[in-house]
């Protein structure tokens, strides 16, 4: 079954959408938390606390 080369440009858009829209979102998320890496496995302690 041959490979049907003209879904390769539509595919490579996709992709490139969803990694830009992903490095942007990690960016946005960096700069929010003051330039320091993104928080994780915060309790109510934690979310009082900032």
């Amino acid at each position: 079954m041959p490979v049907p080369w003209e879904t390769i440009l539509p595919f490579g858009l996709v992709v490139a959408m969803f990694t830009i829209s992903g490095a942007g979102m990690s960016t946005v998320s960096y700069i929010a938390e003051g330039y320091k890496p993104r928080r994780f496995n915060t309790d109510i302690w934690d979310h009082q606390s900032k």
